[in-house]
C-alpha cells in the first residue's frame, strides 16, 4: 500500500510540475503554435507518450508538426477529420480500437487528441499517440484536458490582442485618410464684392465619397464643384480624389462646364468601370464681373435656385448622365442669371433623403421651406439652418449618407464691399 501511495504521489508531483512548467512557457512564448508544440513536448514526457502533434487547417492548406517524424500530410488529414467529427476529446486505447477509427494508420496502439474550440481564426488540433502497448489512463486524460484548456485560453488571448492591434492600426490609417481628404477641401472660400459663399461636408463615416472644390478658372472666373461618388468609406474617398484631380485639370484648360465633365468622364471611365462605381457631379462657372452663372450637371441631384424677386424656387435638373456610366456624355452647359438676393443651393442627396425614425424623408419640400425662410440672411446662416433642419428631421436615426452643401448667394445691390 505504501509503495502504491508513493507511486501516486510521484505521479501527482510530476503532473503538478508539468502544469507549473506550462505556466512558465506561457510567460516566455507568445506564439500559440510554438507554445502548443512545446507544451505537448512536456506532456509527452510527463505521461510517457511516444509522440505528439499540433496541426491547423487554413483554407484547406494544412500546417502540422510532429515532435518526431511520424505520419505524412495525408495521414494527418485523416486524423483531423476524425477529431472534427468527434466534437471533443477523442481517446482510443488498444490496436483494435485504433484500427476502427484510423483504418489506414499503421502501428497505432493508443491515441488521444482534440480540436480546440476557439472563436477567432481556424481551430488548431493537438494530440498524443503511442505506437507501443502503452494505454492512456484517466489521469492522462485529465492532464490533457487541462493542457487543452490552457492552450485555448492563450490562443484566445493572443487573438484578441492581435485584433486590438489591427483595430488600432486601422483607426490610425483611417484618421490619416480623413486628414488627407480634408486637405483636399478648400482652406477658405473666396471673397467677392457681389457674392456670398458658404460650404460644408459632413461624412457618414470617417472618410467620404462626397466632396466639393473651388478653383480659379482660366478666364479669371471661379469654378465650383460638388460631387457624390456612389458608396461611402475609403474606396469612395479614393475614387473621389481621382475625380477631383481630373475635373480640376479640365477646368483649368478654360472649357465650359459641360465640356469639362465630358472630357473627365472619358478619362475616368476605365477606372470607374473596373470598380463598378459611378459618380454624380455639378460644375458651376461664375464669370468675372458678371452675374451670369454657367453650369452642367452629370446626373446630380437637382440644385435649387431661389429667385428673390418672385420667391420662386426653381430646380436645376441634370444636363447629362452620371460619370462612369457610358463612354460619351452630353457636353451641354446651361446659364442662369443670378439677381441680387438670389440663392443657389448645390447639395448631395444626404440632405433631402435623410430619414427620421418613422422612415420619412426630409424631401425637397422641407429644404425649400428653409430656403424661403432664410434667403434674406447671409449664406452661412442659410447653410447652418439647412444642416439644423437635416439633423432635426433625422433625430436619433444613425447617419446613413454623406452630406455636402454649397450655398452661392448674390449680394443685395446695397451690400457693403468686404474689406
Amino acid at each position: 500500500m505504501s509503495e502504491g501511495l508513493t507511486d501516486e504521489l510521484i505521479i501527482a508531483w510530476n503532473r503538478l510540475s508539468f502544469l507549473h512548467q506550462v505556466t512558465q512557457l506561457m510567460r516566455q512564448i507568445t506564439d500559440p503554435w510554438q507554445l502548443s508544440l512545446e507544451s505537448l513536448r512536456l506532456a509527452a514526457d510527463t505521461i510517457e507518450a511516444e509522440n505528439a502533434f499540433v496541426a491547423q487547417l487554413r483554407d484547406d492548406a494544412l500546417d502540422f508538426q510532429w515532435l518526431e517524424p511520424c505520419y505524412d500530410e495525408s495521414d494527418t488529414r485523416r486524423i483531423l477529420v476524425s477529431l472534427q467529427d468527434a466534437g471533443g476529446i477523442l481517446i482510443r486505447n488498444g490496436a483494435d480500437a485504433c484500427r476502427k477509427t484510423f483504418p489506414r494508420l499503421p502501428n497505432l496502439h493508443s491515441f488521444m487528441g482534440q480540436q480546440l474550440q476557439v472563436t477567432a481564426g481556424p481551430p488548431p488540433f493537438i494530440g498524443l499517440i503511442n505506437r507501443s502497448t502503452r494505454r492512456f489512463t484517466t489521469g492522462d486524460t485529465q492532464l490533457f484536458e487541462s493542457l487543452a484548456e490552457q492552450i485555448t485560453t492563450v490562443i484566445e488571448t493572443e487573438s484578441l490582442h492581435a485584433e486590438q492591434i489591427r483595430a488600432e492600426q486601422l483607426n490610425r490609417e483611417m484618421e490619416i485618410a480623413r486628414e488627407v481628404q480634408a486637405s483636399f477641401l478648400p482652406a477658405q472660400l473666396p471673397e467677392l464684392p457681389t457674392y456670398d459663399f458658404a460650404s460644408a461636408l459632413l461624412p457618414a463615416q470617417i472618410t467620404s465619397g462626397d466632396f466639393y472644390d473651388v478653383l480659379q478658372c482660366q478666364d479669371g472666373g471661379l469654378g465650383f464643384l460638388v460631387c457624390d461618388v456612389a458608396g461611402k468609406g475609403v474606396s469612395a474617398a479614393l475614387l473621389a480624389a481621382g475625380i477631383r484631380a481630373t475635373i480640376r485639370a479640365g477646368l483649368q484648360e478654360g472649357n465650359a462646364p459641360g465640356e469639362v465633365l465630358q472630357v473627365s468622364n472619358a478619362a475616368l471611365l476605365e477606372d470607374m468601370d473596373r470598380t463598378g462605381r459611378f459618380a454624380t457631379a455639378m460644375l458651376v462657372n461664375l464669370a468675372p464681373d458678371s452675374r451670369e452663372l454657367q453650369y452642367a450637371s452629370a446626373g446630380h441631384t437637382a440644385a435649387l435656385w431661389l429667385q428673390s424677386g418672385t420667391l420662386q424656387v426653381e430646380r436645376l435638373p441634370s444636363t447629362t448622365l452620371p460619370l462612369g456610366v457610358l463612354p460619351d456624355i452630353d457636353a451641354t452647359s446651361t446659364s442662369i442669371d443670378l439677381k441680387p438676393d438670389d440663392v443657389l443651393l448645390i447639395y448631395t442627396d444626404g440632405l433631402t433623403e435623410v430619414e427620421n425614425e418613422a422612415g420619412e424623408i426630409l424631401g425637397m419640400a422641407g429644404v425649400t421651406d428653409v430656403l424661403l425662410a432664410t434667403h434674406p440672411a447671409p449664406a452661412q446662416f442659410i447653410l447652418d439652418s439647412l444642416i439644423e433642419a437635416n439633423e432635426g428631421h433625422r433625430g436619433h436615426t444613425p447617419i446613413a449618407d454623406d452630406l455636402t452643401l454649397l450655398v452661392i448667394k448674390r449680394q443685395p445691390a446695397d451690400a457693403p464691399v468686404p474689406q
